[in-house]
């Protein structure tokens, strides 16, 4: 029986709101460029305790990466949230207990996403929450911040004095340099008048000239005389620059003056102000500029900087009425965001940033950045003040570092050796994939979780318990030898290397760890100190092939040699070494790689396919040294590791497939479902994911034993094999679920057929000893990319899906409904 699903719940939709239908206020929270969502507090003794989400629209799924939470408590939706952030219980328990409407801004540790949110009330015990992700504006803040530490600091390392001050003369800053001149603290200036500081007889004309500046006119230039430290009487010339607003209201003096006392009439002397001047601004990255939007729809640039030439390629002076040479070199990809981000930030008043690209006539490409704070005019226009630099180099290193770091991490990944980080705890922080399959542990299963000392022998943990307060202590360490015991109880001899990283204050924040596995290297190199002292025992043992070449003919061999590759007594005396290669390719390529090493009295070591006499392929440990001296000879260690090989083999199809049935278990079944969403997505071809739980199987398990409980999943194994098409994939979960993967599906109902034949395959009765007993099957479907598009979201609602057959009457299927399973 297959059974489509069941539609029996539909989101709780927005209370009316003054009187309108419950359609019209829908539609107007969907429509909503900002994350709305319509909560109901909960409470416990008084007090806020919980929210659920009545309703959300679209754009809060894709500003915080939910997917439906409509009915659920935030606190099920996102796990940890409030208690991680105590403020929207705070903030969301005024607002739905009568309070007034309040907005603040937070970050989500369960979302990685920091968010403006705004917050009022509908009725009692409710409210509704806007959230905006703002992660851009804070990295542009930070960034912003870090453009006035060094402007700032720029300015503080000028030998000329710098002062801002208002109309009435109050200081808002001075530079070191002004108080030096003064003689007084920065304390002791900020806020007051710099009137009291120039001498009396120059005041008139100091105000006189301060009373010129207007838009058209901002800077002027004043000589003056000023009462400097000790009550000396100096001379010096301040250009001042006003600031004013789109009204034409002076909002700030700023003042660079320099001492010229001495030089007052050297022309040179203001050609060298006037050169230090223009290197101070060319040094300021990026166009400063004030961008106003009409209420007609048109905008311009107010002011900009000379800086707009460059970025632009067009004058101040061409867009001060009409923005739209700007608009016209956006790149066509860039421009509906760039418009739709300023109507936002319009509507809103949150600051303006956003990356986008230019195109010139000439085909140039470049990257600009652009960050701005909004503000309303009284004539009906919104007009930002801000920056745009240009961060086309910015986005080409980005672009090869990003391809740098992957090309890191396959490299930290496979190498040959491990790699592992551990924190101040000696928790593990990061691990590569050589030293988990050394462990026999998943990724997950270690970062954040274990310990290394978990993974050492007794006298290995005493040794780390020692060595660690040391390496943390000196910052490094260098050959310090542990034993590791992976999962399997397997013990593995490493060597470590490590160093340590600090913060900014000198605290240990990790290690940087290099093992080699040393354990062959140990193993050999004590049967070699046991050779010192038996080396004719050593020389004829059964296990290690030793062979001493001359120009790649072989002078000596032990048994074992002989042994491993089959020949007989004395076959391989002063026989060329290639006959025990596979090919000619093979013996050139160690050849190359292993004798340079040797001259450099290195020991080269690899891992390499050989072949018997009787031509078997077996895999061989080489080790080989030079001989010390002058000789020409080289000395050979041969270990036969091709039982090793196999069992290597055997824990990879092991850790696989289900022991009992032998069906890919988890694991294998999470790899196989990524790989067919990829080839699904891009043939456009549905897929579907079965989630399949027996009925009636704990009885048979209960009544008749495990033994035959084992022996009937077997038998329902193969029938589904058999049932399935070539292409589909049977796997166990575990107890009596299986997973069903369907691909290569041209319609999205082809899955029907193949379940039900499923279905029927499992009906028919199974024999335990002189009887007959019957099982069903409930089956959840999830359909890609319907119900999902990736492995976890379309397993989920499979299994969703399958207790839903449980509910319709079991022995059925049951397709995922969003509405049903929600």
């Amino acid at each position: 029986m297959i059974d489509p699903g069941c539609n029996n719940l539909s989101p709780t939709l927005v209370p009316k709101a003054n009187g309108l239908p419950d359609d019209i206020a829908q539609n107007f929270f969907a429509q909503m460029p900002s994350g709305a969502v319509f909560c109901k507090m909960l409470y416990r003794n008084g007090q806020p305790e919980d929210f659920v989400c009545l309703y959300s629209n679209q754009a809060f799924h894709a500003q915080t990466g939910l997917g439906p939470v409509d009915g659920l408590r935030i606190s099920v939706a996102v796990p940890g949230i409030l208690e991680a952030n105590p403020e929207f219980l705070t903030v969301f328990g005024r607002v739905a207990g009568g309070g007034s409407a309040e907005s603040f801004e937070t970050f989500v540790d369960g979302l990685q996403q920091w968010f403006s949110v705004q917050a009022c009330s509908s009725k009692p015990g409710h409210f509704i929450a806007a959230f905006n992700a703002i992660n851009q504006r804070k990295v542009a803040e930070e960034s912003l911040v870090a453009s006035e530490k060094l402007y700032r600091g720029l300015l503080e390392d000028q030998t000329e004095t710098i002062c801002r001050f208002k109309a009435d003369g109050n200081l808002l800053y001075v530079n070191d340099a002004f108080c030096k001149l003064l003689g007084k603290s920065r304390e002791a200036l900020l806020g007051l008048s710099w009137h009291p500081s120039v001498w009396d007889e120059d005041l008139p004309l100091v105000n006189a000239k301060l009373a010129t500046l207007s838009p058209g006119n901002p800077v002027v230039t004043i000589e003056n005389r000023i009462i400097a430290v000790h009550g000396e009487i100096r001379w010096g010339q301040f250009v001042n620059r006003a600031f004013f607003d789109g009204q034409g209201d002076l909002l700030e003096i700023q003042a660079v003056g320099r001492d010229i006392t001495e030089q007052k009439l050297s022309e040179a002397a203001n050609a060298e102000l006037y050169t230090r001047l223009a290197k101070i601004s060319s040094r300021v990255p990026g166009v400063i500029y004030q961008y106003k939007l009409r209420s007609d729809g048109s905008s311009c640039f107010p002011y900009a900087s000379e800086a707009i030439r460059d970025i632009y390629r067009v004058t101040p002076e061409a867009v001060q009425d009409d923005a739209s040479a700007v608009f016209a070199i956006l790149h066509p990809d860039d421009y509906a965001g760039v418009a739709d981000s300023i109507r936002q930030s319009a509507a809103t008043l949150e600051p303006w940033q956003q990356e986008y690209r230019v195109r010139f006539t000439d085909g140039c490409v470049r990257w600009l950045y652009g960050n701005a704070v909004p503000r309303n005019a009284s004539d009906g226009s919104v007009i930002w003040d801000g920056f745009i630099t240009d961060i086309t180099e910015r986005k080409l290193l980005e672009d090869r570092l990003r391809v740098s770091a992957q090309e890191l991490q396959d490299l930290y990944d496979r190498a040959p050796c491990g790699y592992h980080s551990i924190d101040v705890n000696g928790v593990f922080t990061n691990i590569n994939d050589t030293e988990l399959a050394w462990l026999g542990c998943g990724r997950n299963e270690l970062v954040g979780k274990k310990r290394i000392s978990e993974f050492m022998t007794a006298e290995s943990k005493e040794r780390f318990k020692v060595t660690f307060p040391q390496f943390i202590a000196a910052g490094h360490i260098e050959n310090v030898e542990f034993e590791l015991v992976g999962k399997d109880g397997a013990i593995r001899q490493v060597s470590a290397n490590a160093t340590a990283i600090n913060d900014s204050v000198g605290n240990f924040v990790k290690s940087r760890s290099v093992l080699h596995d040393i354990s062959e290297l140990k193993k050999i190199h004590n049967e070699l100190m046991l050779l010192t002292a038996e080396q004719q025992a050593m020389l004829d043992n059964e296990l290690v092939g030793i062979v001493k070449v001359r120009n790649r003919h072989t002078i000596w061999i032990n048994s074992a040699m002989e042994r491993i590759f089959g020949y007989g007594e004395g076959e391989l005396d002063g026989q060329p070494n290639r006959i025990l290669y596979l090919d000619e390719r093979s013996y050139q390529e160690i050849g190359a790689a292993a004798y340079p090493i040797l001259k450099a009295h290195g020991i080269y070591r690899t891992q390499l396919k050989m072949r018997r006499k009787d031509g078997e392929v077996i895999w061989i440990d080489l080790n080989g040294m030079q001989l010390p001296g002058d000789s020409r000879d080289s000395v050979w260690m041969l270990l036969d590791i091709t039982a090793s090989k196999r069992y290597e083999q055997e824990i990879e199809r092991i850790a696989f497939h289900d022991v009992l049935t032998g069906l890919p278990n988890r694991k294998l079944i999470t790899d196989r479902l990524k790989q067919a969403l990829a080839l699904a997505e891009r043939n456009h071809h549905p897929l579907a994911v079965c989630y399949l739980d027996l009925d009636g199987f704990k009885p048979v398990n209960d009544q008749y034993g495990h033994a035959a409980g084992d022996k009937l999943l077997i038998e329902i194994a193969r029938r589904m094999q058999e049932a399935v098409r070539v292409n589909d994939t049977v796997g166990r979960l575990g107890g009596d679920e299986f997973v069903l993967l369907l691909t290569g599906l041209k319609q999205i109902d082809e899955y029907r057929p193949v379940l039900q034949r499923v279905i029927d395959a499992i009906n028919a009765p199974f024999s335990i000893g002189q009887r007959l007993v019957t099982v069903g099957a409930s089956i959840g479907v999830a359909l890609f990319a319907r119900d999902g598009d990736n492995p976890d979201m379309l397993l989920r609602h499979s299994d969703q899906a399958m207790y839903q057959a449980k509910k319709s009457g079991r022995n059925r299927v049951c397709l995922y409904q969003a509405e049903s399973n929600g």
